[in-house]
């Protein structure tokens, strides 16, 4: 059974500077909890992914509930493409990697300092997957200015020894553009739950923690991929580096002094432990911590982050401590 948040919340919308509307939710902690954190927490949705992830958790609470229950003002966001984010015209700019780091970051930043509670001037962000990625490359491309501290969870951002099948998945520039993605969210909304308790999704899921999850939680987070984010993708595989719009992510990161926690999963096929501890050896800052999560026995793969029975007291409730300690050596909102 899902476990749902209910908890005081909003739906905004945020323009980009090319055309989009994203839509965002903010959720706030009831009376009953830890007076407010003097800073709020973005959450950026990954790879063809919602945010419904990180409302409902088959056995627990889920991330956004367990950082609202820790005091802090939580936002999701819909990026390009995804939910109710629509173009507002024919001349809307394209859905891309680039795009994400260069326009919805910056966009969902202004609607949350403009509508937060908190009146703070940074953000926190959590990143899921490739949504830490877009967070690295915003900050190599745009700076530091408006965000306090990244949490990344399984994030890539040098491809060291990347598993087989993302390979081939993204093995020709050719294929990704090719290929069309309109309707494979629901195709693999009902292959993903039978496969992963087949013990198919290794790389992507422990198939027992699957016997766990809802279906409708796997059904839910899944969103149609891009062709354009495919071919980024593909090429980003191919030089090991990310390189967006000119900008060598991995060399920018070096003036990057904001606090970083990267967290990752022992077993993770799709993004192995080296992709995700590449940005510990880019980061300038001095304020970074490593979360590895799964052990020989519950070994956990990409989606357990979120979805095994333990990721609420192994990924959440750490991840909510690691922002309340950088929330009191923040400054005060003013």
């Amino acid at each position: 059974m899902t476990v749902a948040v209910e908890r005081p919340r909003l739906r905004f919308f945020a323009a980009t500077r090319d055309g989009w509307e994203l839509e965002l939710w903010r959720h706030l902690p009831a009376p009953k909890d830890d007076p407010l954190r003097p800073l709020p927490v973005l959450v950026v949705p990954g790879y063809a992914q919602t945010p419904y992830l990180f409302n409902v958790h088959p056995r627990g609470p889920s991330l956004v509930e367990t950082l609202v229950g820790a005091g802090f003002e939580t936002w999701t966001v819909h990026l390009r493409g995804t939910g109710q984010s629509r173009p507002r015209g024919t001349e809307a700019g394209p859905v891309s990697l680039l795009s994400y780091a260069d326009e919805d970051l910056p966009a969902a930043l202004r609607a949350v300092l403009e509508h937060s509670t908190t009146r703070a001037r940074r953000t926190f962000i959590i990143g899921s997957s490739l949504g830490g990625s877009v967070t690295y490359a915003h900050l190599a491309r745009t700076g530091q200015e408006r965000i306090a501290g990244v949490v990344a969870l399984g994030s890539p951002l040098r491809w060291d020894s990347p598993h087989p099948i993302v390979l081939a998945l993204f093995a020709s520039r050719r294929l990704a553009e090719a290929v069309p993605m309109k309707g494979v969210s629901r195709l693999a909304s009902r292959l993903l739950p039978p496969l992963a308790r087949a013990g198919w999704l290794r790389a992507y899921v422990n198939g027992s923690h699957a016997d766990d999850a809802d279906e409708r939680l796997l059904v839910g987070a899944i969103a149609d991929p891009s062709p354009n984010v495919n071919v980024e993708i593909t090429e980003w595989l191919a030089r090991c580096d990310l390189m967006l719009g000119g900008t060598d992510v991995a060399a920018e990161l070096g003036r990057v002094t904001i606090p970083l926690l990267v967290v990752a999963a022992n077993r993770d096929g799709l993004v192995p432990l080296a992709a995700a501890r590449s940005a510990v050896a880019a980061w300038g800052g001095a304020d970074v911590e490593v979360l590895e999560v799964g052990t020989h026995e519950d070994w956990f793969s990409h989606a357990d982050l979120f979805v095994a029975p333990t990721a609420p007291t192994r990924v959440f409730v750490p991840v909510a401590h690691w922002l309340a300690g950088r929330a009191i050596l923040a400054p005060p909102a003013t």
